[in-house]
């Protein structure tokens, strides 16, 4: 102020009554006729509501509501901090990512004012858990991280989840009721899982879906094979999702064969998948994604259309058995859909059979599933439960369903007839579909030894590579044509 004649900033003051504020003052010299300063002028003004304000923005940008832990921004500043000093000092540290399992029963039962207050009440005892300089943050809905700036080892982090997932033990009490929680843990350490923030974090995450998959309520280290699967499986959906829309499914088809006269009876519809740069690409891969990912109805559909399109420009006079899933009988517009298509080729609901799993029949869904399926059948379409002997579905609820026909599992025909536990499963199938008025497909049928037996314990129908594999279109009508041929040359 001597020098320049001014001065202006932020202070602490004290009002009369002891209380401490912040405030802007400005003081500004005042100097006489000589120029010599003589007096200031001090003009100050209260900034404890600018202050507020300031501190509100700065927890909204840095801090989570809900449970006053850092949020993910935060998180990720203190984590690029922690991993600075511990590349300049070289030791270990680690992230721990939290995942509360089956959290949404909790929303879905109890409303979400019950939800908000577990997520407080977890936040309490996670930090209450960690020791000074841990961190521990919410990186939104029921996830949580925490961080661990240096860690003596990979010990001492097992005891730690192990102490974080005991914190669980104890009911939440929520509107006046108990309610257990549990929590599954993965955890990256650096600089052995990762070199960056973000790779910790994301192999953190990895670890945890380990955990969940491992059975949840437990911790799990990441595992370089697991995030390599992760990864791989990260592609493989992107490059379905790009066949899907540009249609790079094909459709083959695998004759289904009397065993009794080699007439051919029928035919199932498989999808195949050639990818330009993978190569083939296993049905067992792609399709089980393609449920996870709900894409099973995009490729049901696009298999539909082709089959429907085969069968009105080739001329197919035998029906075509396509797969049906779990997801596809739960969908309320799946009949509708169905119908659909049929009728933009004319095609007749007799040309084609439904093909669902055992694993498709679902307890809890049985009247609706039996209520679909009376109504495919009133419709005229052929039904069929495929890989049979390998769910668990309730023989009383199996006779009520309107079914034409059981499929064994060619994982009790491929050792057939040596085998002797899958001779007896497969007879019982054959006895069982017998009485209740069903036909029987064997599936997987590869040698003369296995349909001897089959035709043998009354089997009527298979399918498999001792007749054909799975053909394309145009391979098919050759295959049809020869063997047409070679029944003409048997008669004569």
């Amino acid at each position: 102020m001597l020098e320049q004649g001014h001065w202006q900033g932020e202070i602490w003051n004290k009002r009369k009554n002891g209380e401490i504020y912040p405030e802007w003052l400005s003081i500004t010299a005042i100097r006489g006729e000589n120029g010599d300063i003589c007096q200031f002028a001090a003009i100050f003004s209260d900034i404890s509501e600018r202050k507020y304000q300031e501190n509100k923005i700065h927890q909204l940008a840095y801090l989570d509501e809900l449970t006053g832990l850092a949020n993910r921004r935060m998180f990720l500043d203190r984590l690029k901090l922690a991993l600075a000093n511990a590349h300049r000092h070289q030791h270990q540290m680690a992230v721990l990512f939290l995942d509360l399992d089956l959290f949404k029963r909790i929303n879905d039962t109890l409303g979400h004012q019950a939800g908000d207050e577990a997520l407080k009440e977890v936040a309490r005892r996670l930090q209450a858990t960690v020791r000074e300089g841990e961190s521990v943050a919410r990186l939104g809905g029921d996830e949580f991280t925490i961080l661990l700036p240096e860690v003596e080892g990979i010990d001492s982090l097992g005891c730690l989840a192990k102490r974080l997932v005991s914190q669980f033990e104890q009911p939440f009490r929520l509107l006046e009721q108990d309610f257990f929680l549990t929590t599954s843990i993965g955890i990256s350490v650096y600089p052995d899982d990762a070199q960056s923030a973000d790779q910790l974090i994301k192999h953190a995450d990895v670890a945890m879906y380990q955990a969940k998959n491992a059975g949840r309520n437990q911790f799990c280290f990441y595992q370089e094979s697991v995030g390599q699967q992760t990864q791989n499986e990260l592609k493989l959906e992107q490059a379905l999702r790009q066949a899907l829309q540009q249609q790079h499914l094909e459709v083959y088809y695998q004759p289904k064969v009397c065993l009794k006269t080699g007439a051919v009876t029928g035919l199932e519809a498989l999808v195949r998948w050639q990818h330009h740069e993978h190569g083939f690409i296993s049905p067992a891969s792609f399709i089980p994604l393609a449920e996870k990912l709900g894409l099973i109805s995009m490729l049901s559909d696009h298999v539909l259309t082709q089959v429907c399109r085969d069968i009105r420009h080739h001329q197919l006079k035998m029906p075509v058995a396509i797969n049906i899933s779990a997801m596809q009988l739960l969908d309320p517009t799946f009949s509708q859909r169905l119908q659909h298509q049929l009728h933009q080729f004319a095609i007749s609901p007799k040309c084609i059979e439904l093909e669902l799993t055992e694993s498709c029949l679902i307890p809890e869904q049985a009247d609706a599933t039996l209520t679909l399926l009376t109504h495919l059948r009133q419709q005229g379409f052929r039904i069929s439960i495929d890989d049979f002997g390998t769910g668990y579905s309730s023989l009383s609820y199996l006779r009520r369903l309107p079914i034409d026909c059981l499929k064994i599992d060619r994982s009790f025909v491929d050792e057939l007839p040596d085998n002797s536990e899958d001779a007896q499963i497969a007879q019982a199938i054959i006895a069982m579909a017998k009485a209740l008025g069903l036909d029987v497909i064997a599936e997987g049928v590869e040698h003369p030894q296995q349909q001897d037996f089959l035709l043998a314990a009354g089997c009527s129908i298979a399918q498999g590579y001792l007749y054909a594999p799975a053909l394309q279109i145009a391979e098919l009508q050759n295959w049809l044509q020869h063997r047409q041929q070679l029944s003409n040359c048997a008669c004569h």
